[in-house]
């Protein structure tokens, strides 16, 4: 038996250290304490995996199509690829800001 690296006689030595240490008494504790923060752990990360998991028996969402233009939409510029926006001089700021 392997687990985690540990054969079965390291896992003994440590179990006979834990006893010696801790008690018989506080040992059974500890193994509760132990056993609980377990299944907590196992808990949350069954949550995390059921969140992260990719619902692959539904059907995929249908494309969502782009919004057209509202027809009262007014177009920007004169046709010769000159807008008012971008061609329209900037302002002098030295001429605003000098009130005398």
């Amino acid at each position: 038996m392997d687990v985690f690296g540990i054969g079965l006689l390291e896992l003994s030595v440590v179990m006979l250290i834990a006893i010696i240490v801790l008690g018989p008494a506080r040992m059974v504790d500890m193994a509760g304490k132990m056993g609980r923060h377990w299944r907590e752990a196992q808990r949350i990360l069954r949550e995390v995996a059921d969140a992260a998991t990719v619902r692959l028996d539904q059907p995929p969402l249908a494309p969502v199509k782009p919004a057209s233009a509202p027809e009262d939409a007014v177009a920007r510029g004169d046709g010769n690829g000159h807008t008012p926006d971008i061609d329209a001089p900037e302002p002098n700021v030295e001429e605003a800001g000098s009130h005398g």
